[in-house]
């Protein structure tokens, strides 16, 4: 299949130092990026994998091995999403043992807000993960601005997931799904995280929590 040579850098952080991420699809395909985050300099021939769920319990065997045979393939690093509470502190705990290596995001995915997850739980992992910056000056503020630590770096997986809803209306059950999508945008407004996005059979108002935020 097609692979890059040379990927081009398509994100820059703060202090202006490329950064190039790509997803596997890219390995395989022709296919556009399809996340990014602020992670680490830009360096030929290594390449990120942007979304894996290495502490599933599917791993839990091999771990060491998954990750030791993607290092050699030239996947250097990985960022690792949550997709309810106790899976993003695992990340962010996976993170923290393979520092450099490893990267979390934090999330809930759609299909848990049946569950009525309790957003500020999230809230408290990514404070906790987080260094609180300085204001300038005493003047207040719009939003807090914090610096994200090596560990954290999105926010995700979260979005909409309507497919086991096709061919019925649902609209009790997709409207927590927006309610929860909607607060983890402000959450990743609020600590400046870029977003793994999640979206099945739901683009429309996919687009509409978007905006409204």
């Amino acid at each position: 299949g097609h692979r890059r040579k040379n990927p081009r850098p398509i994100y820059e952080t703060n202090d202006s130092i490329p950064t190039t991420v790509i997803s596997t699809f890219d390995l395989i395909s022709q296919g556009s990026t399809l996340q990014y985050c602020k992670v680490l300099p830009y360096k030929t021939n290594m390449y990120i994998d942007t979304h894996c769920h290495l502490n599933f319990p599917q791993y839990d065997a091999d771990q060491a091995m998954v990750i030791g045979n993607a290092k050699k393939a030239g996947v250097k690093q990985f960022i690792n999403p949550g997709v309810d509470l106790f899976s993003s502190l695992q990340a962010v705990n996976l993170a923290c043992k393979h520092a450099g290596v490893i990267f979390a995001a934090v999330g809930i995915h759609p299909y848990e807000a049946q569950h009525d997850p309790d957003v500020s739980q999230l809230d408290k992992i990514i404070r906790d993960g987080l260094h609180q910056s300085q204001p300038q000056s005493h003047s207040t503020v719009s939003r807090v601005t914090y610096h994200v630590s090596r560990s954290i770096v999105a926010m995700g997986e979260c979005g909409l997931d309507y497919h086991q809803y096709v061919g019925e209306e649902a609209l009790g059950k997709k409207d927590k799904q927006k309610r929860l999508f909607a607060d983890q945008l402000e959450l990743a407004l609020k600590y400046d995280l870029p977003v793994i996005f999640h979206c099945r059979d739901g683009f429309d108002d996919f687009f509409e929590v978007i905006d409204s935020v």
